[in-house]
Formats: C-alpha cells, sequence, structure tokens
C-alpha cells in the first residue's frame, strides 16, 4: 500500500495511490481491514480520505 497525506484548497486529507495485494492473499478480507485501517487512521488524526 502507498499514499499520502496531501492539502488542497486548505482541506487537509489522505489518499491511497496504490494497493496491491498478492494473489496468494487475495480474498481473504486482508485489503478491507487495511483499508478499514487506513481510513480509522484519517479521521483520528483529522483527515478526509480521497477516493
Amino acid at each position: 500500500m502507498s499514499g499520502y497525506r496531501g492539502r488542497e484548497r486548505d482541506e487537509d486529507y489522505a489518499r491511497i495511490i496504490v494497493f496491491v495485494m498478492d494473489s496468494r492473499h487475495r480474498n481473504k478480507g486482508i485489503g478491507k481491514a487495511l483499508n478499514q485501517e487506513a481510513e480509522a487512521w484519517a479521521k483520528e488524526n483529522g483527515l478526509d480520505m480521497k477516493r
């Protein structure tokens, strides 16, 4: 997973740029859990998640 924290028009945000899961680990809910953690981190840090 690759992401960044940015600022645009006086708005702080977080965005995941690249999210790649090895084929051996797909369909196990790992990606969903990682994404939920990223969203929770953004919220805890007062950031919006951009999609």
